[in-house]
């Protein structure tokens, strides 16, 4: 898994340009790996999430609103009973069927 990681986030990166520009190489290595890292680890969240979209886009955003009404000091009614879910680890969706 480790190796595969490190070929899609840079290997295949650094087996282009070896042979294109080893200068060019050498010089955006360093920068890219950390940009390839973040993007194949949001790829991840997608391609591992079991759900829709839609599902996701109602988890983060109930994860959100929780983050920013705790540094409020407050808990909004609306988000409460999904928040728990999502802590307890269930889908909204499917909890509440």
């Amino acid at each position: 898994m480790l190796f595969a990681t490190w070929f899609t986030v840079d290997g295949s990166y650094w087996f282009y340009w070896h042979f294109k520009n080893p200068v060019a190489l050498e010089l955006m290595r360093e920068v890219n790996f950390f940009a390839s890292l973040s993007l194949y680890g949001i790829c991840g969240v997608l391609w591992l999430y079991r759900g829709n979209l839609r599902q996701l886009s109602a988890e983060i955003g109930a994860l959100f609103c929780l983050l920013f009404s705790r540094k409020q000091g407050r808990v909004h009614s609306m988000h409460q009973h999904t928040t728990k879910q999502l802590v307890r680890g269930a889908h909204p969706t499917k909890a509440s069927k």
